[in-house]
């Protein structure tokens, strides 16, 4: 039992997950209280609290069970009322959502779905209070055959933003998103931002592990709303080989569509990626990376604004476990008009060091001049403003 400020998540988050990220300022814990319970074969979960940026008590249960051998059979439940819940014959309408899900494992192979449903009560314009219904459905399945992988996964999501603004502007759910979170700059300046009112899609992947460290992946992903209107396509590609003595060597192709919702623009991107990995010691290493990116703007109902490139290099020194140290430089042939709003002609150089300490803290030193851009994980996303100087971040853990 814990009262006072908790973090939860039932299920894959279709319903609830209260969570806290530093990097994207998002925390949508709660203040209230928290019980869990679990046995043989057993788990239960149960909360009544109120999110940070809501005048609201939401209250949630949570049960899943073990039927079998590698299986689970799941259902979630949550009801809030907010200051402005209309009342008919003396009783509060109460939104609710609820949802169920299953979930086996068995050798290589593995699988999950869940549905979910939420009822909110709104004005429908016309200074009436009406029903609005929406839903959320997941699956997905994994498998592996010697040295192949295989994962394809769909999702469809309709009216389905649990409790926008938990924290000011997350919302208190956080259903899975398809597409494939990346490892490089540019591959993640352009991302496709989820919509769990408005979205469906897909995502599969397939990848070979082969002999002397090579390696091989294939991903394709594809969202659009609910009227077959595309938004986001992406069709990427890796190569790469490992313990090739003490290097590591890695290559990819990325094939990606964007269509954004609130400028009704449409830009397409092809990005080469490319990078090599040093092992100088068993502690020491160093690796360069290299990106290309190619940008075609087909624009707005009122015209495009061309074609330009991008170019990003990132030469870094680690100590593991201590220290990284590292350089950093983009470019790109943009001319006035293709600029973001405050974005400068380039180039764009920076230099940076983190140090990790004993206790799991970390202080990172950046300095430099860097493009505004997006920085996503799981299909959320802050916009980082341009900006040139110096930057100091810290992150202290204290054991009491």
């Amino acid at each position: 039992m814990r009262a006072g400020h908790f973090y939860g998540m039932f299920g894959r988050g279709m319903l609830f997950a209260a969570r806290e990220d530093r990097t994207l300022r998002i925390d949508t814990a709660l203040d209230g209280l928290l019980v869990r319970a679990n046995g043989a074969g057993w788990r239960a979960a149960a909360f009544s609290g109120a999110p940070r940026a809501l005048a609201l008590d939401v209250r949630g249960l949570d049960l899943e069970v073990d039927p079998l051998a590698g299986g689970s059979l799941g259902a979630s439940a949550m009801t809030w009322a907010g200051p402005q819940t209309p009342v008919r014959d003396g009783a509060l309408l109460r939104d609710y959502a609820l949802s169920g899900r299953a979930s086996l494992a068995r050798g290589g192979a593995s699988a999950y779905a869940e549905f979910a449903s939420q009822r909110t009560w709104g004005d429908d314009g016309a200074g009436a209070w009406k029903e609005f219904w929406g839903h959320g459905f997941y699956a997905g399945a994994a498998g592996a055959a010697g040295p192949l992988s295989f994962s394809g996964e769909v999702m469809d999501y309709h009216r389905f933003a649990v409790l926008d603004g938990a924290d000011g502007r997350t919302t208190l759910n956080n259903p899975p998103s398809l597409t494939r979170e990346h490892l490089y700059n540019l591959l993640n300046r352009n991302p496709y931002l989820r919509d769990a009112d408005d979205e469906r899609g897909w995502q599969a992947e397939a990848a070979w592990a082969g002999p002397r460290g090579w390696g091989a992946l294939l991903n394709t992903s594809r969202i659009e709303n609910q009227n077959d209107v595309r938004h986001f396509r992406e069709h990427y590609a890796q190569v790469q080989r490992e313990d090739w003595g003490p290097f590591m060597l890695r290559a990819g192709l990325d094939l990606r569509d964007v269509f954004s919702k609130g400028l009704q623009r449409d830009e397409t991107f092809t990005t080469l990626v490319g990078e090599a990995l040093w092992h100088a010691t068993a502690v020491d290493s160093w690796s360069l990376k290299a990106e290309h990116q190619h940008v075609e703007d087909t624009g707005t109902p009122h015209g495009g604004l061309g074609e330009f490139d991008r170019q990003f290099f990132t030469l870094e020194y680690a100590h593991a476990g201590q220290w990284t140290l590292s350089a950093m430089l983009e470019t790109n042939n943009k001319y006035a008009a293709q600029r973001e709003f405050l974005e400068g002609a380039g180039p764009y150089p920076a230099l940076q060091a983190v140090r990790t300490l004993q206790d799991g803290s970390l202080l990172s030193l950046w300095a430099g001049k860097r493009l505004g851009g997006y920085v996503c994980a799981g299909g959320v996303c802050k916009y980082e403003p341009a900006f040139e100087g110096v930057e100091l971040f810290a992150t202290f853990r204290l054991d009491p």
